[in-house]
């Protein structure tokens, strides 16, 4: 797509204005011509925007390029709360008017809200082809405390402080040669072991049976700070250790879908493990104690015992909740305690693409980035994962 944008660009006779001279700066070449061209190209092709939060770092290219005379109205696709946020930046007073609820047209209607609820799949059109997209709600730090850097203790703002900051994680499917891919593009998240509403349990369920079903290779996830930041200063980000943490969790998982039938596996619906079950995380245990019991009793009756694949089920439901208060005791989940993959290299063949890092001025460009990518690769965890990570490079084209 990209060599049909640059093919098409036009030459530069043919859009330089008589009225204007030319320039001799240095930064005025072919090269930088072209390169603002294609820009515009690219964003005149964008058709809808999947908002995962509306932080700034996030959002301040939007904002500032809506001004700009790219091709149709595009949608903003979220949340209703993550798009009331957005809607306060084009509120008029941080800039202007440029993004309505409405369809009726016009210069200040030129991005469109578009609600979608979580969970629920849907359609984004583009000219090429058509993605479903599948959005499930995860948690990015609380609101309502900020912690003091100097005594470690936390400050209270103007907000409830069990307020959870939501973000979104998107399942993006497509056909590829007859065949289901997707990939997985988390928002910023925080780790469930580190978490006062843990939601990413439902998330790594749908990516292990995408994953098992040979749907999805790809994960985009963020990893903002080095090992060294401390758990009360990551502002509801991961680091490397905390990653491949969660990456245990998904292991498991994906041990347990292998042993399910193909058509078993087909008809898991992860919402059933959303925020409600880890609430009711006690009742969870208690209900699985009794499972177990049942299946103790029938073995000393002669009765049947449960199938395989229901004892994988029961296995999966009391790896996920059974270490969930141990986790959050110690911060890091370790496998959820007794549970820990025990099969050689579980994701192999999967790709974790780290997206988000917040670099630190002070130590120069790309240290943190280098950083986290060595802290990740010498994890001893990494090897026996078999899972891969990879440092996506800005204007760097990708195929997977």
């Amino acid at each position: 797509m990209l060599d049909d944008l640059r093919n098409s660009l036009p030459d530069e006779s043919c859009s330089a204005s008589s009225a204007y001279p030319p320039t001799t700066t240095k930064a005025d070449t072919r090269q930088d011509v072209d390169g603002y061209r294609l820009a515009s190209r690219i964003f005149s092709s964008i058709t809808s925007y999947l908002i995962t939060h509306p932080h700034l770092d996030h959002l301040a290219g939007l904002i500032i390029n809506s001004s700009q005379k790219f091709g149709s109205y595009k949608s903003l696709i979220g949340f209703e709360k993550t798009l009331k946020g957005v809607e306060l930046a084009f509120g008029g007073l941080l800039w202007p008017a440029l993004a309505s609820w409405s369809k009726a047209g016009g210069l200040v209607e030129r991005l469109q809200f578009t609600q979608v609820e979580p969970f629920a799949k849907f359609d984004v059109l583009t000219p090429a082809v058509t993605f479903k997209c599948t959005p499930f709600p995860i948690s990015h730090g609380t609101i309502g405390l900020v912690p003091d850097a100097r005594t470690h203790a936390y400050l209270q703002v103007e907000k409830d402080p069990n307020e959870v900051y939501d973000s979104i994680a998107y399942f993006i499917e497509f056909e590829h040669q007859e065949k289901n891919r997707s990939f997985l593009f988390w928002g910023d998240v925080e780790p469930d072991a580190i978490s006062t509403l843990p939601r990413n349990k439902p998330v790594w369920i749908e990516a292990a049976k995408r994953f098992v079903l040979g749907e999805l290779r790809w994960i985009w996830i963020e990893c903002s700070y080095m090992n060294n930041r401390p758990n009360n200063l990551l502002f509801g980000h991961f680091k490397p250790d905390l990653l491949i943490d969660e990456l245990e969790t998904l292991a498991i998982i994906v041990e347990k879908f292998k042993q399910l039938p193909v058509e078993e596996l087909k008809n898991v619906n992860a919402t059933e493990f959303s925020i409600d079950e880890y609430i009711n995380e006690s009742k969870m245990k208690d209900e699985t104690q009794s499972v177990s019991q049942d299946s103790v009793e029938d073995d000393e009756n002669g009765s049947v015992p449960l199938s395989q694949a229901n004892q994988a089920s029961q296995a999966v439901r009391k790896a996920l909740f059974g270490g969930l208060n141990h986790a959050l005791r110690i911060g890091y989940n370790k496998g959820f305690g007794f549970f820990q993959h025990t099969t050689e290299k579980p994701l192999d063949g999967l790709v974790i693409a780290i997206t988000h890092v917040k670099e630190d001025p002070m130590l120069g460009c790309d240290v943190v980035s280098e950083t986290i990518m060595r802290e990740l690769h010498s994890n001893s965890s990494t090897e026996d994962l078999g899972v891969k990570f990879y440092r996506p490079k800005q204007g760097e084209r990708i195929m997977f």
